[in-house]
């Protein structure tokens, strides 16, 4: 107890023992005011003590509303960020693809085709792994970028597969590409 809540208690206590005492009509009088006075200096304290409580929940709530909003900038950014490393990657591999016509083509190409494999791996897991909220609008947004580029990849992946010489060339190589669709 600190010493103005314990100066309170000690007017009161005094107070309330002069009114038992029955000693004189001033004392009692004395002794109401002492009693109406701490009274009152309890219930601002009470009320001090809660608005401080209340203000200091407002800045901390404030606090956690401006880190959640970076957090969310964060993701935001980062989404963006592997979209676009994913959709680079995707265009770069439709255009080795697209080059290759020879078994020899695909035998220069395959060091390029495995990085960028890795690459769009890792760039769709990433991109997987975000909340269903953060994919619809990835979707939105990049959607109309990444379905074509989709689709020629899946086209280049048929052609080159059903060729019997340039398909063992290339192996599982194009086959373990994970695509964000």
């Amino acid at each position: 107890m600190n010493g103005s809540k314990l100066a309170m208690v000690l007017t009161i206590v005094s107070a309330v023992g002069a009114i038992v005492l029955g000693g004189c009509e001033e004392q009692k009088k004395d002794a109401a005011k002492a009693i109406k006075d701490a009274a009152a200096a309890a219930k601002t304290a009470v009320t001090d003590t809660a608005t401080k409580a209340v203000e200091g929940a407002k800045v901390e709530a404030g606090k956690m509303m401006e880190a959640a909003k970076e957090k969310v900038a964060e993701l935001t950014g980062g989404a963006n960020k592997s979209v676009e490393a994913y959709i680079s990657d995707l265009g770069r591999a439709n255009g080795i693809l697209g080059g290759i016509n020879a078994p020899m083509d695909a035998t220069q190409s395959l060091p390029d085709l495995k990085l960028i494999s890795e690459k769009l791996n890792s760039a769709s897991d990433a991109l997987h792994a975000m909340g269903t909220d953060v994919k619809d609008q990835i979707q939105k947004t990049f959607g109309p970028q990444i379905e074509p580029l989709v689709a020629t990849f899946k086209g280049h992946i048929e052609r080159l597969s059903k060729d019997s010489m340039i398909g063992p060339v290339l192996g599982d190589t194009l086959k373990s590409v994970e695509l964000f669709e």
